[in-house]
């Protein structure tokens, strides 16, 4: 049995287009359980192949270029963040985000109604907090899209092409 590789595409992106400290936050959060979660897993996956040293020599050496490679992306992330987090701070400093407010204007016509018509390919994910079921809403007569769950880490894929 084989580790699966950390797969922090999405989370490196998140942290590249974050703006608030909350999506930085939950970037972070996000990759830094993966890498949690996997170096749990190799851990897990070491002790458990008993006396077998070559095969816990070989373990051990995969592990450790995983670690190796999570350590990298983790640092990557952290400058990512940092980045985000210097830019927020320079544009803050900079009053970027300031201003008083403008004159009220006179009040627009009626906007349209917030129902929703999807061109073929868009979609839109919705909660229902009863339940706690997650619903993919599509045109009528389009293609579905497609998602994949990894039960193991809970994460819901979204597949972009087959």
């Amino acid at each position: 049995m084989s580790l699966p590789l950390i797969d922090l595409a999405a989370e490196i992106a998140a942290w590249a287009s974050a703006k608030y400290g909350r999506q930085v936050r939950s970037a972070t959060i996000s990759a830094l359980t993966k890498v949690q979660d996997q170096m749990n897993t190799a851990i897990g996956y070491i002790a458990n192949l008993g006396a077998d040293t070559e095969a816990i020599q070989q373990s051990a050496l995969q592990a450790a270029g995983q670690a190796a490679a999570a350590a990298e992306n983790a640092n990557q992330a952290l400058e990512n963040v940092e980045e985000v987090r210097q830019d927020l701070a320079d544009r803050v400093a900079s009053g970027e985000f300031d201003g008083a407010p403008g004159e009220q204007g006179p009040p627009g016509p009626q906007g349209e109604s917030g129902v929703m018509a999807p061109a073929s390919g868009m979609f839109s994910l919705y909660l229902d907090p009863a339940t706690g079921d997650l619903y993919a809403e599509y045109p009528d007569g389009s293609t579905p899209p497609q998602f994949e769950y990894d039960s193991e880490s809970g994460n819901l894929y979204f597949v972009t092409d087959d």
